[in-house]
């Protein structure tokens, strides 16, 4: 086990991401799902991307406007959106530090599209 405490659900951490000529590494924030030290005893982490570069709303995007009451516990920046299928697993190394959290109804809301996700209706 990790003797580093858990990330939680719902928490935005800093993750330094590597430029793809692995010359550098650039900051980001994330949403974590699932911190696997919890599961496996893994150094690992799920996470979903948040980007400010606002795109067309797509049934996989949660948009965060700084004008919205849920945007204050993520101390972000600047208005983003969560990408709820840009998932990936990242080592616990590479996550700088911890951000904020998102709001509990905010979570159920990415809780609910990773379910529909990977649980199609009708199928």
């Amino acid at each position: 086990m990790n003797s580093r405490p858990a990330f939680e659900q719902g928490e935005i951490v800093l993750v330094r991401f590597p430029f793809t000529d692995l010359t550098g590494t650039k900051v980001r924030p994330v949403v974590v799902l699932r911190d696997l030290d919890e599961v496996t005893a893994s150094d690992d982490v799920i996470v979903c991307a948040i980007s400010s570069q606002l795109s067309s709303k797509n049934a996989d995007v949660i948009s965060l406007t700084q004008d919205s009451v849920e945007f204050l516990p993520t101390n972000l920046k600047a208005s983003s959106e969560i990408r709820v299928s840009k998932i990936f697993t990242c080592d616990r190394k590479i996550i700088a530090r911890r951000l904020g959290a998102l709001a509990d109804e905010t979570f159920k809301h990415v809780r609910k599209i990773l379910h529909d996700l990977f649980n199609p209706a009708g199928k």
